[in-house]
């Protein structure tokens, strides 16, 4: 951006408002020439500052609003076949009990992640097990004591879990290793982000492996360019990244 002569300025927005809430002056006193919208996860919020005129580019949205309900260009990680192909690889190698974990209306990368599993099971003609699925909303503030809870109340364990991001695939490892259950001895489990450690080595999670700094340098460059084109068409973009297998999911 230093390179268009474009200076870039930080501003936070609380992670939820109330009706009420308004946004910081920084936005909304005519001084900005753009934004790039990133990890804004409330409708509400959404709606807001989709009303600022500027030129605009979202990373992800929530499901509750299209995508084409946005005045702006958004870029979405593709999820859906990078899922489908990891729960594939799990149902193959015989793991045909398996669960998803992940709050898939959080987001709708999340949502279409799920959509992925759901489509690797019916591609084999395998129902879904509702009781391994946990796909409700995470509250913030208590994300791995919910996970704990739902994981305790199992009755048994199946033989794998589909998580939506690496964060749930690590409090998922670490309450197993918690009760006696190994991964992947005893318990298949995939991720997504490619954003961790674990179990002392960066491979051992099968993941799909985001590359943050490439992304931010994507965005950078679509936002110049609905700087530069304000009447052109606004784009839906997936960004394909790839599947990085690890020991995790190994038989």
């Amino acid at each position: 951006l230093s390179k268009s002569d474009i200076n870039l300025l930080y501003t936070y927005v609380p992670s939820s408002v109330e009706s009420e809430y308004q946004l910081p002056a920084a936005l909304t006193n005519g001084t900005i020439q753009g934004a790039i919208i990133l990890n804004v996860y409330d409708a509400h919020l959404l709606r807001l500052i989709d009303q600022l005129e500027i030129p605009k580019v979202y990373l992800d949205t929530v499901t509750s609003i299209s995508t084409y309900d946005l005045n702006g260009d958004v870029l979405l990680l593709e999820g859906y076949e990078n899922i489908r192909r990891i729960t594939g690889l799990m149902l193959d190698r015989g793991r045909t009990q398996l669960g998803f974990i992940g709050d898939i209306d959080y987001a709708r990368t999340n949502h279409d992640r799920y959509e992925g599993f759901l489509a690797a099971l019916a591609d084999r003609g395998i129902s879904p097990r509702p009781e391994f699925c946990m796909t409700e909303s995470f509250n913030v503030h208590d994300y791995y004591q919910q996970i704990a809870r739902f994981l305790d109340h199992l009755k048994k364990y199946p033989q794998g879990f589909v998580c939506a991001s690496d964060d749930v695939a690590y409090f998922v490892l670490q309450h197993s290793k918690e009760k006696g259950i190994r991964v992947p001895q005893d318990l298949a489990l995939s991720g997504f982000d490619g954003c961790s450690n674990y179990n002392g080595s960066p491979a051992f999670l099968t993941t799909v492996d985001v590359q943050t700094s490439l992304l931010g340098k994507r965005l950078a460059r679509q936002l110049l360019y609905r700087i530069e084109n304000p009447s052109a068409d606004f784009e839906l973009i997936y960004l394909n990244s790839r599947i990085k297998e690890g020991p995790s999911t190994e038989i």
